[in-house]
């Protein structure tokens, strides 16, 4: 019986440490996907804004280009040689902020593609490898358990009925 103790109480220390380790990784886990989540997050909040930016700037194109457009119809109708270096004056600042929108625009879609979007795989294959882990620590407690012993079934005992007769009249001296 001594030696099924220590055995036992050999089995609870293990499961013990097993189970501490496991509500260790439990929360270290939780933090991990707190922490991508607030990424996740932050990045989506990125996302918006960048989409926001990109409306605005397309906008803006839009506008520069119509400004050219006129500025373009202006100097057709003027015939002066002054007019000509202020036209280009105006065209190259007209077109240099054009451009300098669509770099902004080609810049925040590469910030998105390259940044953004494969970090959002990362955290759900995360959380996907996190609940595979849980499962298995689950499995495992529950295979390491060991199950109570059967207990012993009750044979109750009948009386005999010769024996009840034979009680009652005699008396063993």
């Amino acid at each position: 019986m001594d030696l099924n103790a220590c055995e036992s109480e050999s089995q609870m220390q293990k499961y013990k440490n097993l189970w501490k380790s496991n509500l260790e990784e439990t929360e270290y886990f939780k933090q991990c996907i707190e922490s991508l989540e607030e990424r996740l997050e932050d990045a989506h909040h990125r996302i918006v804004m960048a989409e926001r930016i990109c409306m605005n700037n397309a906008a803006l194109v839009h506008d520069l280009e119509q400004k050219i457009q006129e500025e373009v119809i202006l100097f057709r109708d003027q015939e002066d040689g002054g007019a000509e270096n202020s036209f280009k004056h105006i065209y190259w600042g007209v077109s240099g902020q054009l451009m300098a929108a669509l770099n902004e625009n080609k810049y925040i879609r590469q910030f998105l593609q390259r940044n953004v979007l494969p970090k959002e795989k990362d955290f759900l294959k995360l959380r996907s490898s996190l609940e595979t882990k849980a499962d298995e620590y689950r499995k495992e407690i529950v295979e390491a358990t060991p199950k109570p012993p059967e207990p012993e079934p009750v044979v109750e005992e009948k009386p005999d009925p010769k024996a009840k007769g034979k009680k009652k009249g005699k008396k063993i001296k």
